[in-house]
């Protein structure tokens, strides 16, 4: 039988509490009926952990992060369980035209031959901003955390006004949901999206290439060799080390003879999810310590990397080293690079619309 107590966080809560640009960052722990824990922070709209138990009631942290907010200020993977955006991925050289007005957005990556990119909303994008925050109880007594930022016309290069309300619940389903929402004075890009790292064995020390992953989708985005930005061609999974249309581990072809593999230093794929087939848009396990990770979202595609290049400079929780394949996110948003793209889904907010996004993160035994 299982046992659903643990340690409320796997962390000092007083080690998140400091002054960040001039505004106040703090730590937020939810509690569910259960007995499951997860804890986030109003730097950058943070998800910094999910206290969940495998199959004999084992209470350990699947997300992977830092012990405090000074070492997600200063270390060498900046988006870990961060809220990014205003674009999450990469726009090709930080441009793009719209109503006859090119913008130049900031360059936060530089790659070889003078080609450089816009990733995940800039350098001083929402990842690194402080948000108002709010700890409150919904209808069903389930407790959330609400964070809200402004982000002026011109922040990071993009145009409008745009305020963003973005909460996260931890449900008595032993789920997070995670709502986004936004308005825009002018016509703005938006595509927002969580950065969580996971582990479900607990173990930041192991790899999760013998995890088992499915998402639900037959296709994936080609990207240029170059600047890792897509083609704009879509291809087909089938007979490719990209398929994960059944479960298979995720180590399996991470290592296969495929340009993209390769460039990437393993996965690194934004797949089209085929939504007409029900069920959960993305499945992880772990078969040894029996936790199960799914994925629900009203996104049209998933950001799957497996920190391929992670250099294990970082020291993460309990000073464990992250190295390559010590995490995987399952990113859920819209189409990267989709307003260079004119075959891609739009990706425009305009003033009279309201964005909404939901994302699931449910977890379970077996």
């Amino acid at each position: 039988m299982i046992s659903f107590f643990g340690s409320l966080t796997p962390f000092n809560q007083e080690a998140f509490k400091m002054v960040v640009n001039g505004m106040r960052a703090d730590i937020f722990t939810l509690k569910n009926k259960n007995g499951l824990t997860a804890s986030f922070c109003n730097y950058g709209a943070r998800w910094l952990s999910f206290m969940v138990p495998d199959r004999n009631g084992v209470f350990k942290d699947i997300v992977l992060g830092f012990d405090s907010l000074e070492k997600y200020l200063n270390a060498e993977e900046q988006y870990h369980g961060a809220t990014v955006g205003r674009v999450a991925g990469r726009i090709r050289q930080g441009k793009f035209m719209l109503d006859n007005h090119i913008y130049q957005l900031s360059i936060n990556e530089n790659l070889p031959n003078n080609l450089c990119n816009h990733l995940h909303g800039g350098s001083g994008g929402l990842s690194f901003r402080v948000w108002e925050s709010k700890k409150e109880t919904n209808e069903k007594s389930e407790e959330r955390v609400a964070f809200t930022y402004f982000s002026p016309h011109g922040e990071e290069g993009y145009p409008g006004n745009l305020r963003i309300t973005i909460t996260y619940t931890l449900t008595n389903n032993n789920a997070i949901t995670i709502e986004y929402f936004a308005r825009t004075d002018k016509i703005t890009p938006l595509s927002l999206s969580n950065h969580a790292y996971f582990n479900l064995s607990g173990d930041k020390s192991a790899t999760i290439l013998n995890h088992t992953l499915q998402i639900s989708a037959g296709k994936f985005l080609e990207l240029n060799n170059q600047n890792f930005c897509p083609t704009g061609k879509i291809l087909s999974v089938q007979n490719t080390p990209m398929n994960f249309l059944k479960l298979k581990t995720i180590g399996a072809d991470i290592n296969a003879n495929h340009v993209q593999l390769m460039n990437n230093s393993g996965y690194n794929v934004y797949y089209m999810l085929d939504k007409d087939k029900g069920g959960a848009d993305a499945v992880l396990e772990d078969h040894l310590c029996g936790r199960r990770l799914e994925v629900f979202t009203t996104e049209p595609g998933l950001q799957l990397y497996c920190g391929g290049y992670w250099s294990g400079k970082d020291l993460g929780k309990h000073g464990c080293q992250y190295k390559k394949y010590s995490g995987v996110a399952i990113e859920a948003h819209r189409y990267p690079d989709a307003i260079n793209n004119l075959g891609f889904p739009d990706v425009l907010l305009q003033p009279w619309q309201e964005y909404k996004q939901v994302t699931i993160y449910r977890v379970s035994n077996f």
